[in-house]
């Protein structure tokens, strides 16, 4: 009988081992879904689901436009999960992001991109600055108004226009520029939250502006 319980244990102790060893063999591994996100530039979140036989954190973060814009819950965690991202609302060009997800040995990478916010929100609003015609300066505190009439086109109203002109925007690098098809000899821009316009008119005289934009 001494000899049967033994045999027995020694069978407890093989399945045992068998089990435990098959586990620590099984490969490090981590998989998300999805794994690229895009947002709306009115920010919001998204939830990403996580696959994994151990333990995970976030790590290797790569930003454009910093990195507060962006966040991301929990940071680490075991096993099967969900991550949530969120973005602040993006009032600029768009902007991404990357972070990898490190699971023992094994990693899987996450993208964000967010949507720019439109070029004529972005650059819509009045202007106030200094007007000059010729060598002469008009005014200190001239107004400009920039209305929206769709994501990428505005009307333009300012005193040296017979009437509000409409033009159309596209950006080059952080620069909106204003064109018209009709006007070619005028060039406005907007850089951030300043306009700048260089202006021909038909008898010759050149106006020029600068203003900056009033909250």
């Amino acid at each position: 009988m001494k000899h049967l319980f033994i045999f027995i244990a020694i069978l407890l102790d093989v399945a045992s081992c068998n089990n435990r060893c098959q586990r620590e063999s099984e490969p490090d591994n981590v998989a998300v879904n999805p794994t690229a996100v895009k947002l709306s530039y009115a920010g919001g979140s998204q939830s990403i689901s996580v696959v994994s036989n151990t333990n995970w954190k976030v790590g290797n973060w790569t930003f454009a436009n910093g990195v507060s814009w962006l966040k991301v819950s929990p940071v680490a965690g075991s096993g099967n999960g969900t991550i949530t991202i969120s973005a602040d609302e993006n009032t600029e060009s768009e902007r991404a992001a990357s972070f990898e997800l490190h699971a023992g040995s094994a990693l899987a990478t996450i993208r964000i991109i967010q949507q720019g916010k439109p070029l004529a929100d972005m650059v819509a609003g009045t202007y106030v600055g200094k007007l000059t015609y010729g060598d002469e300066v008009l005014d200190d505190a001239y107004p400009i108004t920039v209305t929206k009439l769709s994501d990428t086109a505005v009307n333009v109203t300012a005193a040296f226009f017979e009437t509000p002109q409409n033009f159309n925007l596209s950006q080059r690098l952080f620069t909106i520029y204003f064109s018209n098809t009709i006007l070619t000899n005028i060039e406005i821009f907007v850089d951030g939250n300043t306009m700048k316009v260089n202006y021909q008119q038909p008898e010759g005289y050149k106006i020029s502006y600068r203003g900056e934009k009033q909250k």
